[in-house]
């Protein structure tokens, strides 16, 4: 962080006490009379630490303080009040204020207090930056896991046509018989209403229904056999007819 630091005082005793010390602590130091003279400083200089008085003329030093939590909320602020009352202090923590001194100010407290406000304010901003690198850390991952998953989505199914393919290839009568039982499974649960997801599982599903031929010997599952009509006028030595 910067050590710039802006004194906003209508008493230019009390400004010119508190630049006189902050600048042997190696602080810049600038100083204004009213909070609206702030205003405009704060406009085109970013400080790190902002010291106001409560009683200020025309705008306050607590309207002031609202001012700049909306213009420059990485700011520290202290204020500075004449009344030895906690509730004031309370109101101006309340208000957004990192600390709150009493006048007549003890130097060596101010700052002491001036360090407290920029290394809470310091942690702020390292924190800030923290969550928003964890933010897009978060992003990038799980855009990397989708896409991952796409692939592997991608792997399955072709996996899937794969082992049809062998499939074809075992029992050349019934080629393309699974690919045929997977879209009548596709049309009938579309006809039910089924979900996308729920169809695509249901067509990779019914894919595999036969996959247990793979392991079935030439023997057995290229073995001629009666069909279903025989009674019919079928062959006695053709293989049921399949989808």
């Amino acid at each position: 962080m910067s050590r710039t630091i802006l004194i906003v005082d209508d008493e230019p005793s009390v400004c010119q006490l508190l630049k006189d010390r902050l600048t042997l602590e190696g602080f810049e130091c600038k100083t204004c009379s009213s909070a609206e003279e702030a205003l405009q400083v704060v406009h085109g200089t970013d400080f790190d630490v902002i010291i106001s008085d409560l009683n200020l003329p025309a705008m306050s030093g607590l309207e002031l303080l609202e001012a700049i939590r909306k213009k420059c909320p990485q700011t520290a602020f202290l204020m500075v009040t004449g009344v030895d009352d906690v509730r004031v202090g309370i109101d101006a923590m309340k208000g957004g204020a990192d600390d709150y001194l009493v006048k007549p100010l003890q130097l060596a407290a101010v700052v002491a207090s001036v360090e407290r406000a920029r290394e809470r304010k310091q942690m702020e901003i390292e924190l800030e930056n923290y969550r928003q690198n964890l933010e897009q850390m978060v992003e990038q991952r799980t855009k990397q896991l989708q896409s991952a998953m796409k692939r592997i989505e991608r792997t399955y199914d072709e996996t899937l046509e794969a082992l049809g393919a062998a499939l074809d290839l075992r029992d050349t009568e019934t080629e393309g018989h699974s690919r045929r039982v997977s879209r009548c499974c596709l049309e009938i649960a579309k006809a039910m209403g089924w979900t996308t997801e729920q169809q695509k599982q249901i067509a990779r599903g019914s894919y595999l229904h036969d996959i247990g031929k793979i392991g079935i010997p030439d023997a057995i599952l290229l073995k001629p056999g009666e069909t279903h009509g025989r009674g019919n006028g079928g062959d006695a030595n053709s293989r049921p007819r399949r989808l």
